[in-house]
């Protein structure tokens, strides 16, 4: 399990957060646009489609970024 909190837009525009995620579950959760924040202690990888397929990209632990673009699924990994 990671330890920290990661905090997102979903796909309506509401801020969530998931509270020490699940190492290598899948999480078919919808990030849209907008700031996300990877205050854990794992790296996560963001697909394009669900089930973590599709393209990809990093956000590394203890960082954030603006997304421009709506990731459909992610994982965290250590």
């Amino acid at each position: 399990m990671a330890t920290g909190t990661f905090t997102f837009n979903n796909d309506y525009g509401y801020s969530e957060q998931i509270e020490n995620p699940e190492e290598y579950q899948t999480y078919n959760i919808v990030i849209g646009n907008g700031l996300v924040d990877n205050q854990t202690s794992a790296t996560v990888t963001l697909y394009s489609e669900p089930d973590c397929r599709g393209n990809f990209d990093y956000l590394h632990s203890r960082s954030s970024k603006y997304l421009s673009e709506a990731w459909r699924s992610f994982r965290f990994t250590s």
